[in-house]
C-alpha cells in the first residue's frame, strides 16, 4: 500500500470483489452526471409550458392604477443587472459564471462519492465524470434553430455559445485533475518508464493534449484575433479526431463518446446544408432582387 497523505487517498490494493463494486459506482456516478442536464433542461421546458399557460389569464386582468414599487422589485432591479452584467470579457454573464459554479460543485460531489480513501477510484471518477458531459457540450455548439437545446430554453446559439465555453472549461479542468493525478500515480509507483508505452496510456495523453490546444485556442484573445482563420477550423478538426482516440482509450465511456459523435455528424451535416443553402441563395437572381426589396422598402419606412 502506498500512502498519498498530502490529499488524504492511498494506493490500495482491491479484490477482484471490490474492483468490480468500484466499476459499478463509477458507473453511477457517470449515469448521474450524464442525466443531470438532461433533468435540469426538463425542468426549464416545464416551467415554460407553465409559464406560457398562466400568461393568458394574467394578461386578462383588469389594470389597476399605479402602485410605488416593493420591496422585492426594488431588490429585483439591481439584482437583475448585476446577474445579466459580464465583468470577465469571454466568460459570459455573472448568471453564466454562477450557474456555472453550481453545476461544477455538483459534479465535484459525484466525483468525490463514494471513493473513500481509495486514490485509483477517486482518478478515475474524474476522467469519467468528465467523459459524460461531452454529449451536451457538443449539442451546445449547434447554430441550427431546431437545436434541441434551443428548443426547450428559448435560448439563440449566441446566448448558448456562453454555455457551450463554460461546459468546456468545465470539462477541461475535470480532464486535467484526472491526468494530472494518474501520471503522480505512476512516479510514486515507479510505474512511469512502463505505462509511458502501452496504447491506453498514449491514449490518454494524446486526447489530454489535444484538450489543451482546444482549450488554448479558445482563449478570448485568440478567438477574437484568429476566429475563422484559426479558432474554428482547428476546433471542428480537433473535436473530432479526440473521439476516436477517446473511444478506443477505455471502453467504459464508449457510450457517451458515441453519443458526442453523433451530434457532431449531425452538425456537420446540418452546417454543410445550411452552406449550400446560402450559395445557392446567393446565385439565385430573384432571391438577391427580393433581398434588395426588402431594403429597400425596410429604408422607406423608416
Amino acid at each position: 500500500m502506498f500512502t498519498s497523505a498530502s490529499i488524504g487517498y492511498e494506493f490500495v490494493t482491491l479484490s477482484p470483489a471490490q474492483i468490480e463494486q468500484r466499476r459499478k459506482l463509477l458507473d453511477l456516478a457517470g449515469f448521474q452526471a450524464w442525466l443531470s442536464p438532461i433533468i435540469l433542461l426538463a425542468l426549464i421546458a416545464a416551467f415554460r409550458q407553465i409559464s406560457r399557460l398562466d400568461g393568458p389569464r394574467t394578461r386578462t386582468q383588469p389594470r389597476k392604477g399605479p402602485k410605488p414599487p416593493s420591496t422585492l422589485q426594488l431588490i429585483y432591479h439591481p439584482t437583475s443587472w448585476f446577474l445579466n452584467s459580464t465583468f470577465i470579457p469571454g466568460f459570459g454573464a455573472v448568471h453564466v459564471q454562477l450557474l456555472g459554479a453550481t453545476y461544477l460543485a455538483w459534479l465535484l460531489y459525484l466525483v468525490f462519492r463514494d471513493t473513500g480513501n481509495d486514490y485509483l477510484h477517486l482518478t478515475k471518477s474524474f476522467g469519467h465524470v468528465a467523459i459524460t458531459q461531452l454529449p451536451l457540450h457538443y449539442l451546445l455548439s449547434f447554430k441550427h434553430p431546431h437545436n434541441p437545446v434551443t428548443l426547450v430554453t428559448g435560448l439563440p446559439h449566441e446566448r448558448l455559445n456562453a454555455y457551450h465555453r463554460l461546459f468546456g472549461r468545465i470539462i477541461h479542468f475535470l480532464l486535467a485533475a484526472h491526468a494530472v493525478l494518474y501520471l503522480r500515480f505512476f512516479v510514486r509507483a515507479n510505474l512511469l518508464a512502463k505505462r509511458i508505452q502501452d496504447l491506453d496510456v498514449q491514449l490518454a495523453l494524446t486526447a489530454f493534449w489535444l484538450f489543451n490546444v482546444l482549450g488554448l485556442l479558445a482563449l478570448p484573445p485568440v478567438r477574437r484575433v484568429m476566429y475563422h482563420r484559426i479558432f474554428y477550423r482547428s476546433h471542428v478538426l480537433i473535436s473530432a479526431i479526440v473521439l476516436p482516440v477517446l473511444f478506443c482509450h477505455v471502453p467504459y465511456t464508449r457510450r457517451y463518446v458515441a453519443q458526442t459523435a453523433v451530434f457532431w455528424l449531425l452538425n456537420a451535416m446540418m452546417r454543410r446544408r445550411a452552406s449550400r443553402t446560402r450559395r445557392y441563395r446567393m446565385r439565385d437572381p430573384s432571391w438577391r432582387a427580393s433581398q434588395t426589396h426588402q431594403r429597400a422598402t425596410s429604408s422607406e419606412s423608416r
